[in-house]
């Protein structure tokens, strides 16, 4: 489902249900200077218990929601440094070497053309 949903309640209120989203970012491996996951969360929490939580990795997920991202396939656990865009109106560009452009894009076709969008690319 996309968009907004509207449900009735008591008090008439809009609900947002899921909705497109964008970012940009840079996941980074975290340095917990050999402490084991459960100790480097705790200290980084500041807590000495679960506080209603099945393990520590819930309560970091939890607690700082989107901060960090943690890799089981290789025990790796990353910061989450991003930006969020506009779903529909993003330009993220790259100029080679060779003189082209790597590119993705997201925009209102109602706004912009294609042709506008691409000399934003070669522009920035």
């Amino acid at each position: 489902m996309r968009g907004k949903m509207t449900v009735l309640l008591d008090s008439p209120e809009e609900i947002s249900m899921s909705e497109t989203v964008a970012y940009e970012g840079k996941l980074v491996p975290v340095d917990r200077e050999g402490k084991s996951l459960d100790l480097w969360i705790q200290e980084r929490l500041g807590w000495s218990d679960l506080r209603g939580h099945s393990n520590w990795l819930e309560a970091l997920e939890e607690t700082i929601y989107g901060g960090y991202f943690y890799d089981s396939s290789k025990a790796v656990l990353y910061e989450v440094q991003r930006r969020e865009l506009h779903p529909e109106d993003f330009i993220h560009a790259t100029a080679n070497a060779d003189g082209s452009f790597d590119f993705v894009v997201g925009y209102y076709n109602g706004g912009a053309s294609f042709e506008e969008v691409m000399g934003s690319v070669v522009e920035n």
